[in-house]
């Protein structure tokens, strides 16, 4: 296969949409990998692939690609993609090309090109882990990480690691962050920050908050090891500050609005759900034309969730307490369903 230039074309923001038809469906369903993971990456992939496809079928291109190594879940995650949207239109999986390969033996080779031709890249041979960043999370990974013993406690994590989105719990402020999220139909629709009285209730400044006041109080860091789709282990570290509090607040929620039966099927769903996502099917789950089984559940119901968030509380380790909940409605808890003191 030989190679040939490309002209750049301009981009469009993918924000908004990655917002509400991929982080806000993934928090409905409770979606969380092996108790630890928010799916930060898997989510990402349908989205770009989906408007890879769509800038595809505008310029009449034939082909399209991208740059996952042969060993990882994404290459999965973007072909299926590309197969469910266009199978006519052929993928160039560079990281599988036998002169590809015979030129780039690996990530090291790989910045040798990019110094030579002057190309800004943020990965170093002093540091050679990757990073891949959206709104949702940042996770880092490869190159030193690749040893899940490293670092210990003898050094640091190299360079940025769990550095750019949040802050190490040693690093946060000494008082608490009281936030109130309203949700609606399982959404959020408002946060109000009890002491500083800043209030947003669009969705996109919600979110953007979330993560700058989460990753303050060191929320929604993790360094895990995982078992990948593609059959073998891989060590990451992710930060989620905001994905880690909006779901703690809408899991406590659900215990408000849920039967137990429908939250044991709830659990089994979410499970599935997140496995498919996880292994590359999130272009059918999350897309725009996914739905949830469970999502009626929640229609017409407003809850207000309060949280604290603050270095040394719990759920992973990660500070967000939930502190008290109330729904409009009185149906299933409410001062004449539950209270003790009275028997009738």
């Amino acid at each position: 296969m030989g190679f040939f230039p490309i002209s750049p074309l301009p981009s469009s923001p993918v924000g908004p949409p990655f917002l509400t038809d991929y982080i806000h469906k993934v928090i409905r369903a409770n979606a969380i990998y092996e108790g630890r993971y928010l799916l930060g990456t898997s989510i990402a992939r349908p989205c770009i692939g989906k408007r890879q496809i769509e800038i595809c079928r505008r310029e009449e291109a034939g082909f399209v690609s991208h740059g996952s190594t042969g060993k990882g879940n994404d290459q999965v995650r973007f072909e299926l993609c590309y197969l469910a949207m266009a199978p006519d239109i052929e993928c160039v999986t560079l990281w599988r090309d036998r002169e590809y390969l015979d030129k780039f033996k690996g990530r090291l080779d790989l910045i040798d090109y990019a110094e030579s031709m002057n190309i800004p890249v943020g990965a170093t041979k002093e540091f050679s882990y990757s990073e891949d960043e959206n709104m949702f999370h940042i996770s880092y990974e490869s190159g030193e990480l690749e040893d899940p013993a490293y670092p210990g406690h003898a050094v640091e994590y190299p360079g940025l690691v769990l550095k750019k989105k949040s802050v190490g719990l040693l690093d946060t402020p000494d008082v608490p962050a009281r936030l109130t999220i309203d949700f609606k139909e399982g959404t959020p629709s408002r946060v109000f920050n009890v002491d500083t009285e800043e209030e947003y209730t669009d969705s996109l400044s919600m979110f953007h908050y979330l993560n700058e006041i989460g990753g303050q109080h060191g929320v929604g860091r993790i360094d895990i090891v995982e078992n990948r789709f593609v059959g073998m282990k891989s060590r990451g570290c992710y930060e989620t500050p905001g994905g880690t509090i909006l779901h703690a607040a809408h899991l406590d929620l659900e215990c408000l609005t849920m039967d137990r039966e429908v939250m044991r099927i709830r659990d089994g769903l979410s499970l599935k759900y997140t496995e498919l996502v996880y292994n590359g099917y999130g272009v059918f789950f999350v897309c725009e034309k996914g739905v949830l089984g469970w999502r009626g559940l929640a229609d017409s119901v407003v809850v207000v969730v309060v949280c604290c968030c603050f270095s040394g509380l719990f759920f992973w380790s990660t500070q967000v307490l939930v502190q008290s909940r109330n729904g409009f409605f009185e149906q299933c808890h409410g001062p004449r369903a539950t209270p003790c003191d009275r028997q009738y």
